[in-house]
């Protein structure tokens, strides 16, 4: 079996020429090698956030506790963020998942996964690096380089979800715990049903699961992607159903956050769609904000606004970029979703 990896880049070298006079006009922070350099405290802090979730490849996951009750499931884990892209009947129609090459806690390229011949499993993929210095923007490689033969392992770059299943399972929750993933303080279920004696799942931040009232006993439904941590495997919950209670969306709070002012806002062309992109104070520093498709928004945001953004770190040039997933600004809460799916 063969995978076919097509590659392109998300910011051109046109793109970013052409927003290069307005970066350098508000003075934004400059990219530097290292996170740790970087000495603005919340810029930091949002850095070494993600830190911990570029290395899933480093099998990171363990326990605190070895006490017989708590072995259970680990105590921190990390992953690689992944989102799942439509719906079609119990399967996703696709998989976007960000990389980190170089460690540096700032995503270098992600990947959007396909199942081509509809058999449940992704077996292609396009490759997007967030930058190239070439001048067409297309990242140079030949045609054989792009092709990959599963059946020679040294020479097969595949990594990335394989399964496209909309899992749904319910049963009886007979165990919780707080655990550590990429850093921040999740909530993860033992639930009890009729495939496994005990399957983890992820109900995400515990912050906003607080005030849920989820105890042991409790009856529940999750919707979500299967994924395999260690030893365990793990739902994501993308959303639950506790009782006979209403739907819950589960925030899986991936990324950073960060909160500010708006300096000044662009609108910019990201291959055939128009974005906003943002210039934000952070703790005195200006970082770029990938605002996403300007038609998520019912108007566009202007300077002096009070924003909050949760999204992914990428990298830009010569600069880091905010990747928003979620935008909060007045009294309105947009999902971004700024990704652009490849046209190949």
């Amino acid at each position: 079996m063969q995978r076919q990896v097509n590659q392109t880049s998300y910011y051109t070298a046109q793109t970013w020429q052409q927003l290069d006079p307005w970066v350098r006009q508000y003075e934004v922070v400059p990219f530097v090698n290292s996170s740790r350099n970087v000495t603005s405290a919340a810029v930091l802090a949002a850095t070494q956030t993600v830190d911990a979730t570029s290395l899933r490849a480093d099998g990171r996951f363990g326990y605190r506790d070895q006490a017989p009750a708590n072995v259970w499931f680990y105590d921190y884990y990390t992953y690689t963020p992944a989102y799942y892209t439509g719906q079609s009947g119990d399967r996703y129609t696709g998989a976007v998942q960000y990389f980190d090459a170089d460690s540096d806690g700032i995503y270098d390229s992600y990947s959007y996964y396909r199942d081509s011949d509809d058999d449940g499993r992704y077996d292609e993929y396009d490759r997007i690096d967030f930058h190239s210095k070439s001048p067409t923007g297309v990242n140079e490689s030949n045609a054989q380089e792009r092709i990959a033969d599963a059946s020679k392992p040294d020479n097969n770059p595949y990594q990335g979800p394989e399964d496209t299943q909309r899992y749904r399972i319910q049963g009886e929750i007979t165990m919780l715990k707080a655990v550590e993933v990429n850093g921040n303080r999740y909530l993860m279920a033992g639930v009890k049903h009729a495939a496994v004696e005990l399957l983890a799942v992820d109900l995400g931040l515990a912050s906003e699961m607080n005030d849920r009232q989820i105890d042991f006993g409790q009856r529940i439904v999750a919707i979500g992607s299967m994924e395999k941590i260690g030893e365990k495997n793990v739902l994501i919950a993308e959303s639950v159903q506790l009782g006979e209670g209403t739907t819950i969306e589960v925030s899986q709070g991936m990324g950073v956050t960060i909160s500010d002012e708006i300096v000044d806002v662009k609108n910019t062309m990201i291959g055939e769609q128009d974005h906003y992109l943002a210039v934000v104070n952070v703790d005195g520093k200006r970082q770029l904000i990938d605002r996403g498709r300007t038609t998520t928004y019912r108007s566009k945001p202007e300077p002096l606004t009070q924003i909050t953004v949760r999204g992914i770190p990428v990298r830009a040039p010569d600069h880091r970029v905010i990747m928003a997933e979620r935008v909060h600004f007045g009294d309105e809460v947009f999902e971004s979703n700024g990704i652009r799916l490849p046209n190949f």
